[in-house]
């Protein structure tokens, strides 16, 4: 979930492959980049390069 202006939105990402718990606890990510297009708030990208194996 992230914060958009004061308001909770729930966003979803692609599907993944593989459970990416691990990495995330390893690299301590608390938030995702989340590109949104502001004339059509359907319309975002969820960034997971954080989370892409090495």
């Amino acid at each position: 979930m992230i914060i958009i202006n004061t308001k909770d939105e729930e966003v979803k990402s692609e599907n993944l492959w593989d459970n990416p718990e691990y990495i995330i606890k390893e690299k301590n990510i608390t938030t995702f980049p989340v590109y949104i297009d502001t004339t059509n708030r359907k319309k975002y990208h969820l960034s997971l390069e954080d989370i892409e194996k090495e």
